[in-house]
């Protein structure tokens, strides 16, 4: 829809323009490009047209040519906008383009987490809790009362009906233990200022391997009659057990290192 003022015409048309004509002889005064279609009908007031594009932008402009107030055309500093938002556009759906490709692939690491097994059994079928032996009871110094009190323990917990296994350990895998130790070999011949490798080092009782549901690929399990007569068998994990024979026999593959294993003292890996 047009509007007419003093025998100037004022229309807007899809191309994206807003055109001034006379009324009479229909010659073009000015146009102006605006960066998108002009459907709605310019409003004329104190000398300006006013108008509003597809893409919701406004404009205003003299009447009489087409220019703002100053002498400088809207039609370049619209444009530049008008690019400058195309531009922030495709940079908007590029970032959120990477952040769902990243998305993604946290998803798809955590449900691969979800299918890694800890080492060990469900551990919705695991309870855990502390116990403290007071001094008042069993004094530090009396090591055999205290493994025999935690035999007693563990054995009428295992009575409790539903309980079909019970150990002791002074921690739980995956759970941050700052108990370090290094371990040496006695028949290897350390260099001056040479340590070997840091072990994590965990107390626990017999069937603890059994109760948590973590197999052994080695040997076998202790008995609480063997911590009583304070018997020197220990369980090693598989990493430091390989580490500890490979510094001390490095000629050795590891199937004779497995074998081994079966030889020394060490109880279980």
């Amino acid at each position: 829809m047009p509007s007419i003022v003093d025998r100037t015409v004022f229309v807007g048309a899809s191309d994206g323009h807003v055109y001034a004509l006379d009324s009479l002889s229909g010659c073009l005064y000015w146009s102006y490009a605006a960066s998108a279609g002009v459907r709605v009908a310019p409003v004329i007031w104190n000398g300006a047209v006013y108008f509003g594009d597809l893409h919701g932008y406004m404009y205003g402009v003299k009447a009489t040519t087409g220019l703002r107030e100053g002498g400088r055309g809207l039609s370049s500093q619209s444009r530049e906008r008008h690019r400058a938002r195309k531009t922030l556009v495709v940079v908007q759906v590029a970032l959120a383009l990477v952040l769902l490709i990243c998305s993604g692939l946290m998803i798809r690491t955590f449900r691969a987490l979800t299918r890694v097994s800890p080492g060990f059994s469900d551990p919705n079928t695991i309870a855990s809790f502390d116990i403290f032996i007071p001094t008042s009871q069993v004094p530090d110094t009396s090591r055999i009362d205290v493994l025999r009190m935690q035999q007693a323990i563990a054995n009428r917990l295992a009575a409790v009906p539903g309980v079909s296994s019970v150990a002791i350990s002074s921690s739980l895998p995956m759970i941050q233990d700052r108990s370090f130790d290094p371990v040496y070999a006695s028949d290897h011949t350390y260099k001056e200022g040479e340590l070997p490798t840091l072990s994590l080092e965990k107390f626990v009782s017999p069937g603890f391997f059994q109760t948590m549901g973590i197999p052994l690929i080695v040997g076998r399990d202790v008995t609480w009659q063997e911590e009583l007569e304070k018997r020197p068998v220990v369980y090693c994990s598989k990493i430091p057990a390989f580490n500890i024979l490979s510094t001390v026999h490095s000629q050795f593959p590891q199937d004779e290192l497995r074998q081994l294993l079966l030889e020394s003292e060490i109880s279980s890996v």
